[in-house]
């Protein structure tokens, strides 16, 4: 295992999760203030320089306060509740008298003697006492948070009441019925068991203007707009709506024009296209891109833009090195022809590639391949450093590593178990270190590893 041989100074930061050296059998004292945890009696022990110290801790003394007895300074202590004339103790239970003619609580038990409570043991609330209600009357009472009645008193019941509208209002006296009244063609109401129905009629008619500010849904089979002017917010028009499965029926617009002859803008979905009629029985395809014959565009090299008349050629140049072919209507393809006459080389390790010329065309004219191993190795060498440490003496130690940077990864290992061992290391200077350790090592005991960065 990883051994420290120097002192870890953690300066404020917190030792997490660690376990005390548990152990059956106490370790090998090293010095005052070792620690270990005995796992044999689940204790505690510190070495104070000649024995171990269980410090798992103990009460030092128990103290009987006012209401008990007993108590004691080591080992089991027992604390007895006192007992005499209003407190009577036994093994299950607790008795408490006070006044034994008026209450006694016993066993969790609170019992109150009769008659104990009476005017003077209750606060006056200012209420008088009587009744209150009548036929006529009804009662009311204010209720405190310790749930007394602090007030009470009568309030006359009404005989009736008032009604409103958005116009007009009545009174509703005892005797009289209240009518709920509808309107004809807008407003049905019914009144069965006791409950008032209100719900539009069967035919709605609607005499002023309607707005609705949600969705609207009509779901008969014929809708009638009889309007001279139709404002539609949405941007398209969705016809055929409750069309299902594969599309097979037409679809459209049709202008009603009098007297004559009606025009429409139809769908044909037989023929997968739009068609359109002037005169209202022969109908014209409308012609989609691919269907025209001639047309012109511009052809650009990103600086000369050149317009193509109709029916004009664009020719593909060839040369340096490229074969142009032309294949179909729409495809033309080009070719590079092979102008290098240098070897494949395959490489690996550190037989790598180094020199590779091109011509004006970027073809690969020759290419080279150099084996840089001892170039790497010596490189590798030149950064790294080692030496044995230790004549069981001295504790600290300057290591000269010659690296000219401080930027070093610094290992220690032991050169006798092989273990990873840990001490103060200082960067003095761009080509020194110092190794402390609390403990002078034996004679080349530790291997220094120094590795420069960068």
């Amino acid at each position: 295992m990883a051994r420290y041989l120097s002192n870890i100074n953690l300066t404020g930061n917190q030792l997490q999760n660690a376990l005390l050296h548990p152990t059956g059998t106490a370790p090998t004292a090293l010095g005052a203030g070792q620690v270990y945890f005995n796992t044999g009696n689940s204790s505690l022990y510190v070495y104070d320089g000649s024995s171990w110290i269980n410090v798992s801790g103990d009460i030092s003394e128990v103290i009987a306060g006012s209401g008990l007895t007993g108590g004691g300074t080591s080992g089991s202590v027992t604390l007895n509740i006192g007992q005499g004339d209003g407190i009577t103790v036994s093994s299950a239970s607790i008795a408490v008298n006070a006044e034994p003619s008026q209450f006694s609580f016993a066993s969790g038990v609170l019992t109150i003697s009769t008659g104990a409570i009476g005017a003077d043991e209750l606060a006056n609330t200012g209420v008088t006492a009587g009744s209150y209600g009548d036929g006529s009357n009804y009662p009311t009472f204010t209720v405190d948070a310790d749930g007394r009645i602090t007030a009470a008193s009568s309030v006359a019941i009404s005989t009736s009441f008032n009604i409103a509208g958005d116009t007009g209002s009545d009174t509703v006296n005892t005797g009289e019925t209240l009518t709920f009244s509808g309107t004809t063609n807008q407003i049905a109401t019914t009144v069965t068991n006791n409950e008032v129905t209100i719900a539009l009629a069967n035919d709605v008619t609607i005499p002023n203007n309607l707005t609705v500010t949600g969705n609207l849904t009509v779901s008969g089979t014929t809708t009638t707009v009889n309007t001279e002017t139709i404002n539609l917010a949405d941007n398209i028009i969705v016809f055929n709506s409750n069309a299902t499965g594969s599309a097979t029926e037409d679809a459209g617009i049709e202008i009603n024009r009098g007297d004559d002859t009606n025009v429409s803008l139809i769908w044909d979905e037989s023929a997968t296209r739009w068609t359109f009629t002037n005169n209202g029985s022969t109908f014209y395809n409308i012609p989609i891109p691919s269907e025209y014959d001639n047309f012109s565009f511009s052809v650009s090299d990103g600086s000369v833009t050149q317009e193509v008349s109709n029916a004009g050629t664009i020719t593909f140049a060839q040369g340096g090195g490229l074969t142009v072919a032309v294949s179909g209507d729409d495809t033309v393809t080009y070719t590079h022809a092979d102008t290098s006459s240098v070897s494949d080389i395959s490489q690996s390790g550190l037989n790598v590639i180094q020199d590779i010329a091109f011509d004006t065309y970027g073809h690969v004219t020759s290419a080279s391949a150099t084996d840089i191993t001892s170039d790497v190795d010596g490189r590798i060498t030149a950064r790294e450093y080692a030496t044995s440490i230790g004549d069981g003496t001295t504790t600290a130690y300057t290591v000269t590593h010659n690296l000219n940077s401080r930027d070093v990864i610094v290992q220690l290992f032991d050169n006798s178990s092989f273990d990873t061992v840990y001490a103060d290391v200082v960067r003095a200077t761009v080509n020194t270190l110092t190794v402390t350790f609390a403990t002078a090592p034996t004679s080349n005991d530790i291997r220094v590893l120094v590795t420069k960065i960068g």
